[in-house]
């Protein structure tokens, strides 16, 4: 006993030193995990509000499938997260209300998201209101169209390749473009 008490502070000494450094490496571990979990959490948000546009882009589908992976503690925040996100998706799995009422089920759709973006807003510590969230954000007309074009080419193409439509194809009696013929010059000589 009197060995120890005359040998103690050199004994937490010796303690110190070695365990000194386990303890940085892991705090400097916890410091970096929390670190990169905050960068993944800012990255979802920041491709979902990136997209809330074009809803289709690979990058928003993406950043939704990530909420319930990166926004999963049992915080407040994160469970209100998950509540918004799992009512957004069942709104988006909607097919009946979609059919039988676009404009409402788009209304809805973009309320929903709109919800969940200013959730995740307070989560990710970004001051923004859900009217910014509203009216933020640029898509051209152009995808929009370029969008709409595509859906009724591959609407097309699946009727026709299931039979329910038919190509027509109509015979002429002019010459087709001959591969071969001479390529008129172009250009100023």
């Amino acid at each position: 006993m009197e060995w120890v008490e005359k040998h103690l502070f050199e004994l937490l000494t010796l303690v110190a030193i070695f365990m000194g450094p386990v303890m940085a490496v892991l705090v400097g571990q916890h410091l970096q995990d929390r670190r990169q979990r905050s960068d993944r959490r800012q990255q979802v948000y920041k491709d979902l509000m990136g997209t809330r546009r074009i809803v289709l882009h690979i990058d928003h589908v993406k950043a939704l499938n990530m909420i319930d992976v990166e926004f999963s503690s049992a915080s407040k925040e994160d469970v209100a997260i998950r509540d918004a996100w799992q009512l957004y998706i069942r709104h988006l799995e909607d097919v009946q209300f979609r059919d039988n009422d676009l404009n409402g089920w788009g209304r809805k759709t973009d309320e929903l998201l709109h919800s969940l973006l200013e959730k995740m807003s307070l989560a990710v510590g970004v001051s923004v209101q859900r009217h910014q969230i509203a009216k933020g954000g640029y898509s051209p007309e152009f995808y929009g169209n370029v969008e709409f074009e595509q859906q009724i080419l591959r609407r097309s193409l699946i009727d026709l390749a299931l039979g329910r439509k038919t190509l027509k194809v109509y015979h002429t009696d002019e010459d087709p473009i001959r591969v071969d013929a001479p390529v008129p010059e172009v250009g100023v000589k």
